[in-house]
């Protein structure tokens, strides 16, 4: 934590006036990270009507995020222990949204 106040010169009381602690920072940057996949990736694959061209297009985004956001996305698939409950429970709704997409194209691509 010092060395986040550090970097954006603050004291470290100072820090804690905009987070809580540790678990509320993970917290913030698993949100980010989804609010990231969601903008990213969710939102511009729903303007395509085409299944197998909006699952390309997901695969292309979804490559592309990992590559520019690895970090934050490798926290959300690691980090998730750390949270209490309630925190846990608002990430998977998160998540949730980006399966219910890859569920919706392969049920297209079926038809």
């Amino acid at each position: 934590m010092g060395d986040i106040a550090k970097a954006m010169h603050l004291t470290k009381a100072g820090l804690y006036h905009y987070i809580s602690g540790k678990q509320d920072l993970l917290f913030r940057i698993m949100l980010y990270a989804m609010d990231e996949v969601e903008r990213c990736v969710i939102e511009p694959s729903r303007l395509i009507a085409d299944p197998e061209e909006r699952l390309r297009k997901i695969m292309r985004l979804h490559i592309c995020g990992a590559i520019e956001h690895g970090l934050e996305l490798s926290i959300l698939l690691q980090e998730m222990t750390h949270l209490d409950s309630g925190q846990q429970k608002e990430v998977l709704g998160h998540k949730q949204a980006y399966r219910s997409l890859i569920q919706e194209v392969l049920r297209d691509l079926g038809k």
